[in-house]
């Protein structure tokens, strides 16, 4: 008995490691999905709720982070789509709009580039997660591929267009956006 109450606890302690390091980095790829710091932080604690739940096999992952990534991300766009619609009929209901900020606690949140920052606002949210999950994050396309959902071929379409998109509105070309 005292056996199993070592091993549980030595498995807590794992994972309170494994969150204070993956914590920041996860939060701050929900953040540009979302672009709001704190959902992104409560995006990012529910995907660590969902890795302590099945800590047992995640741990044994390779790269478990990327599996907590990967639920982010999938998170922070539905969150966003949900909030998108939340926000339209609140314009619509009163005629308001709301804008959240970013506030100082997640280190390096805020781009330096207001007007990249602006633009990446404007990017549908495939298009926003691929160019977050690629350039900000790291990930190959198969990685990117697998958090976004879909397809690398798809994966490749949102990551040009996005590329693209930017492109035009910061006034440099696809190579240049690259």
């Amino acid at each position: 008995m005292g056996q199993g109450l070592s091993t549980a606890h030595h498995a807590i302690t794992d994972f309170d490691g494994f969150f204070a390091v993956e914590f920041p980095a996860i939060a701050r790829a929900a953040w540009f999905v979302v672009l709001d710091v704190e959902v992104a932080k409560e995006i990012a604690q529910e995907a660590f709720c969902r890795a302590l739940e099945r800590w047992d096999r995640i741990s044994g992952y390779d790269k478990p982070g990327a599996w907590v990534r990967t639920v982010a991300i999938r998170l922070a766009v539905r969150t966003r789509d949900k909030r998108r619609r939340e926000t339209i009929l609140t314009e619509v209901t009163s005629g308001e709009s709301r804008r959240t900020g970013v506030d100082a606690d997640l280190e390096g949140m805020a781009l330096d580039n207001a007007d990249l920052e602006a633009a990446l606002r404007t990017l549908p949210r495939q298009q926003r997660a691929a160019l977050v999950l690629r350039y900000l994050c790291d990930l190959d396309i198969d990685e990117l591929a697998a958090a976004m959902g879909c397809k690398p071929s798809t994966a490749r379409v949102h990551l040009h267009r996005g590329r693209q998109a930017l492109g035009q509105m910061l006034g440099a070309s696809d190579d240049v956006a690259r």
